[in-house]
């Protein structure tokens, strides 16, 4: 089972529907299990993100952050992660330094302000691996 968690952290909820990346795996790879969280999501949605990674063959976070936002629910989510890195990829999309550092451990599977058609690349590059 593949999984992306898109993970959006900012100051304040925004409700961009628009996600190509998003939009894209969902219509290309319908079999894949998609979930889209902020730094504002409930703790249910949270658990169910967590058993998506422990569930997951491989997984790819793509981190969408500002540079003062507070990391929320989203640093235990993270953390994790971390326990299943060896089939887990990131990419991290904006300034966020603690969220970079903390994705940092997912390296060589590490990559940070891609745009979306290289950001396709690398995820279905890591799942067909």
């Amino acid at each position: 089972m593949y999984v992306v968690l898109h993970l959006s952290c900012y100051t304040i909820p925004h409700f961009d529907y628009s996600k190509p990346l998003l939009s894209w795996a969902t219509q290309q790879h319908p079999d894949w299990h998609i979930l889209d969280l902020d730094n504002f999501s409930e703790l249910s949605t949270l658990a169910m993100a967590q058993k998506l990674l422990e569930d997951a063959s491989l997984a790819c976070l793509i981190i969408e952050s500002e540079i003062t936002a507070p990391t929320g629910n989203l640093t235990p989510l993270i953390r994790k992660a971390h326990t299943y890195k060896s089939k887990c990829m990131c990419i991290v999309n904006g300034e966020g330094a603690i969220l970079q550092r903390m994705a940092q451990a997912f390296a060589p599977h590490y990559y940070t302000n891609k745009s979306v058609e290289q950001q396709q690349q690398l995820i279905e590059s890591f799942f067909t691996a």
